[in-house]
């Protein structure tokens, strides 16, 4: 795991206050496997999102898909967010699968895309707790993160979770919108010069 976070991150984050403080530190493997989601079973045909009139074959029993992209996924584990590609997603979501997992694997679920294939929880001392997750394109993270409510300050934030998108060639935010505590966190986003999870 320490091998893919650094190949995770091109050199040791640093900010103001934390210089001190290694890569492992600061960013924490998350389980993608999701032992507290309901068994659901039967097949079903989900409609591409992207390709009108196309349909894709749905196994919940054997959590597989008949689309393009889970041929990247069929090797992992059943009950892992990597496996799941955005119809097997949208099958288990609509059969009440993920009803009573924890929070951070209900945000991830409820993105509307497949699963990650690598998950990092990220703090600094003067932000939130952040999950960050990398599909299949090399250049993006996904950040979830709390929304602050009024009065709060962003290492307090305590609202819904919401998801962010970091581009790592640009060094930037989508659509140039960060969570709460972005200006912190981007002082490590910075330091990500490429994703490898294969």
């Amino acid at each position: 795991m320490r091998k893919l976070l650094r190949s995770l991150l091109g050199r040791q984050p640093r900010t103001r206050r934390t210089y001190e403080k290694r890569a492992d530190d600061l960013f924490i493997p998350f389980q993608l496997e999701c032992a507290d989601i309901r068994p659901v079973s039967g097949d079903r045909q989900i409609a591409s999102f992207t390709h009108p009139g196309v349909f894709y074959d749905v196994s919940l029993s054997y959590q597989t898909c008949s689309c393009p992209d889970f041929l990247h996924r069929s090797d992992f584990p059943a009950n892992s967010f990597s496996r799941w590609c955005k119809h097997l997603m949208a099958a288990l979501s609509d059969e009440g699968a993920f009803k009573n997992i924890g929070e951070w694997h209900k945000a991830i679920a409820e993105a509307g895309h497949g699963g990650p294939f690598s998950a990092f929880t990220v703090t600094t001392e003067r932000s939130q707790v952040f999950l960050l997750t990398a599909g299949r394109n090399p250049d993006w993270i996904n950040v979830l993160g709390r929304t602050r409510r009024k009065g709060e300050q962003a290492h307090q934030a305590s609202g819904s979770i919401r998801e962010f998108g970091w581009c790592i060639s640009e060094r930037r935010w989508s659509y140039g919108e960060g969570p709460p505590g972005a200006r912190e966190l981007r002082r490590l986003m910075v330091q990500i010069n490429e994703i490898q999870y294969f």
